[in-house]
C-alpha cells in the first residue's frame, strides 16, 4: 500500500502521517508506504527522520516513510514530482490532497477582538475579521503566465497531480479487485476548510483576482470539483471524498499571530460549545485520516457528505458528517434550470482548459 499526503511537512498534513503511522491496520506480511510531498527538502528530511522515530521497532520493515519534492504554487514542479513519482511507485491507494495557503495583505488584531467578542461563532466561521488577505495574488506559470496564487497552490496543483497519477491509481484498483481485497478502490481525499460558503466563490473570477477571500473561494472550488468528478473517477476505480478538519492551531497566519494566542481563544471557542474545534492539528486530522485509511469499503462514502472532524466540549474525537452545500449549483433538465449562480460543468471546463494548457495536450 502506498499513500502520498501532499504538504506534509508541518501542521495538518504532518499530523496526518502522524496517525497513518501510529494507526496503521497492517495484516499480515503487508507493507506500508507513505510519501511527503514537500516543497523544501530540509523540512522534508526532518519530517522524514522524526515520523520514523515514531514507527515501533516491531514495525520498522513494514512501514517506510518516503519524500518527494513538490511545490504546488509551482505547475511546472508539480509536473516534474508526478512524473519522478511515477518512476519510483507503481502502486497508489490513496491522495491525501492537503494545502492550506492564505495569501495574507496583513493583521487585524483588534477587529478579531472585536467580533470574537460580539459574535464568537462568526468568528469561527470566517477569517476576514482577523486575516485581510492580498486581492490579485498571483504566481508565475513558467511560461510568461501567471495564476491565482491561492487558486494553484489550495487547488489547481493538487488537481494536476491527481490527473497525472490517475492511471497508477487505477491499476491500484484493478489490482485490488483481482486479489478481491476488502479495499477495492484507490481514493482521493481533498481538504475543504470550516470558512467555506457558496457566497465566497464567484464563477466569473474561478480564480479570485478580483475577490478579497481567495482562500476560501479556493476551498470552495474543491468542492464543485469534487461534486462534478465523483462519477468519472469511480469509473476509473478512483473514489472522491471531502474532508473537513476543523479548526485547528496551525502557522496558516505566517507567524503574524502566536500560537499561543490561538490555542486560547480556540479553548474559549470549545468552552462556548461551538462545534468542530479541534485545537490541535492532530485532532483535525482525525478526518482525513478516516476518509485515507480507516473506511475500509470507500464505494460506501456518499459523495454529498463531508467528512469533519470534531472534539467535544470535554476532549472526546469523533469525525462527524454535514451535506455539501449545492444551492449555489445549476442544475439543468432538458430546457428547464435551477436558479444557482454556479454553472458546475462551465467551471470544469474552465479547469481542465487550464490543465491541458500546463500539459500542452
Amino acid at each position: 500500500m502506498c499513500d502520498t499526503a501532499n504538504t506534509a511537512c508541518s501542521g495538518i498534513g504532518l499530523a496526518v502521517v502522524q496517525r497513518l503511522v501510529a494507526e496503521a491496520d497492517l495484516e499480515r506480511d503487508s507493507t506500508l508506504t507513505i510519501v511527503l510531498a514537500c516543497r523544501n527538502a530540509g523540512k522534508a528530511c526532518d519530517a522524514q527522520m522524526q515520523l520514523h522515530a515514531l514507527v515501533p521497532l516491531s514495525r520498522r520493515g513494514a512501514i517506510d516513510i518516503q519524500t518527494l519534492l513538490c511545490d504546488l504554487s509551482n505547475v511546472k514542479q508539480v509536473c516534474a514530482a508526478a512524473a519522478e513519482f511515477k518512476r519510483r511507485f507503481k502502486r497508489l491507494d490513496a491522495l491525501v490532497c492537503n494545502a492550506g495557503m492564505i495569501p495574507i495583505a496583513g493583521i487585524s488584531l483588534a477587529s478579531g477582538i472585536v467580533q470574537f467578542l460580539r459574535d464568537p461563532a462568526d468568528f469561527a466561521k470566517s477569517t476576514a475579521h482577523t486575516i485581510k488577505q492580498q486581492i490579485g495574488a498571483t504566481v508565475s506559470d513558467g511560461d510568461g503566465g501567471t495564476f491565482g496564487a491561492a487558486f494553484v497552490a489550495n487547488f489547481f496543483g493538487h488537481y494536476i497531480f491527481l490527473r497525472e497519477v490517475q492511471d497508477i491509481m487505477a491499476d491500484t484498483a484493478r489490482f485490488l479487485r483481482s486479489k478481491r481485497a476488502t479495499t477495492q478502490y484507490a481514493r482521493v481525499v481533498w481538504v475543504t476548510s470550516d470558512t467555506v460558503m457558496p457566497k465566497v466563490f464567484d464563477s466569473a473570477d474561478i480564480q479570485c483576482l478580483r475577490g478579497d477571500e481567495p482562500y476560501e473561494s479556493s476551498k470552495r472550488l474543491i468542492e464543485i470539483v469534487h461534486m462534478q468528478t465523483f462519477a468519472e473517477l469511480k469509473k476509473s476505480g478512483i473514489i472522491s471524498a471531502v474532508a473537513n478538519p476543523g479548526i485547528s492551531a496551525t502557522d496558516i497566519t505566517q507567524g503574524r499571530v502566536p500560537v499561543f494566542l490561538i490555542i486560547a481563544v480556540l479553548y474559549i471557542l470549545r468552552l462556548f460549545g461551538l462545534p468542530r474545534v479541534c485545537i490541535t492539528p492532530y485532532n483535525a486530522a482525525s478526518s482525513i485520516v478516516h476518509l485515507a485509511s480507516a473506511v475500509k469499503d470507500p464505494e460506501s462514502l456518499d459523495p454529498d457528505l463531508v467528512c469533519v472532524s470534531d472534539v467535544s466540549v470535554f476532549g472526546k474525537q469523533r469525525v462527524i458528517t454535514y451535506k455539501l452545500d449545492k444551492s449555489d449549483i445549476r442544475v439543468c433538465d432538458g430546457d428547464v434550470c435551477t436558479l444557482g449562480s454556479v454553472d458546475a460543468e462551465e467551471i470544469m471546463e474552465y479547469v481542465n482548459d487550464k490543465l491541458k494548457a500546463v500539459l500542452g495536450r
